[in-house]
């Protein structure tokens, strides 16, 4: 990725964020890889029009909120998906029993 990154932005300096994005993609593809570079930004702006730069246009943050905005909250799932009849094809029949009596010995631990 870095060195499609360089290789574009060397091959047009003045490029705009999209043009940009665009040559590096077609960088990744050309070297056999089916990365696909994506931009990411705290401030909206227009990237069909502005030309990128590691110097130029920098804005001061405008957002109302500093920080991580978190939307909604994802709970992390199973060993086995939750699915008994995996857990005992990948675990054994005992996995349960295994599982009580290794957070039994960890909160004695604590």
């Amino acid at each position: 990725m870095t060195q499609s990154f360089i290789s574009a932005y060397e091959r047009n300096p003045g490029a705009t964020y999209s043009e940009l994005l665009a040559a590096v993609h077609k960088q990744l593809k050309k070297r056999g890889f089916s990365q696909r570079p994506q931009l990411t930004s705290s401030q909206k702006f227009n990237v069909q029009g502005r030309r990128f730069s590691f110097v130029e246009g920098i804005e001061p943050n405008r957002n109302e909120k500093i920080g991580r905005m978190k939307r909604r909250h994802v709970r992390p799932g199973r060993i086995g998906g939750g699915n008994p009849r995996l857990n005992e094809i990948l675990f054994g029949s005992n996995f349960g029993k295994a599982a009580v009596g290794l957070a039994m010995g960890a909160a004695l631990l604590l």
